[in-house]
């Protein structure tokens, strides 16, 4: 139990993080895997060193980045008017699952998310997982969790 408390307080950290550290996001197909410092270092902490990235979404509406190991990913709509759907795509394997994991954000910076330990399911066999998005206005966060 002290476990799971433990890595929800880091869930938590991380996304309090992803709201108060926006920086610009970046165009592109492939997403950055970010490691972050948290949520209690040991020793010094250099400038800068907690910020985090959004990436937009490409146009195409298909976006991937490489497995990592143990991830959260999180997906936010920046647009100020309309609500947009975004998630991650499911994979074969084993349990049967056969759809994706959709979610819909609202308009204005609703953030949403999904934390990953284990790949079945959804890393698939180039070793990516894939992210779909209804628009470029979704941007996308992935923060590899070392603990």
């Amino acid at each position: 139990m002290k476990k799971i408390m433990e890595l929800l307080s880091y869930a938590f950290v991380l996304v309090f993080a992803a709201v108060l550290f926006y920086t610009s996001p970046s165009d592109g197909a492939s997403i950055a895997v970010q490691t972050v410092v948290g949520p209690h270092p040991i020793g010094n902490v250099a400038a800068n060193e907690m910020d985090i990235a959004w990436a937009s979404a490409c146009a195409t509406g298909v976006d991937s980045f490489a497995y990592p190991g143990k991830c959260l990913v999180l997906w936010r709509n920046a647009n100020q008017v309309s609500d947009l759907t975004a998630g991650v795509k499911s994979e074969p394997d084993t349990m049967g699952r056969t759809a994706d994991f959709i979610t819909e954000c609202s308009a204005g910076w609703d953030v949403q998310g999904l934390y990953i330990s284990n790949p079945v399911g959804w890393k698939n066999a180039t070793g990516e997982v894939v992210l779909l998005s209804a628009s470029p206005d979704i941007e996308f966060m992935v923060l590899a969790i070392s603990k």
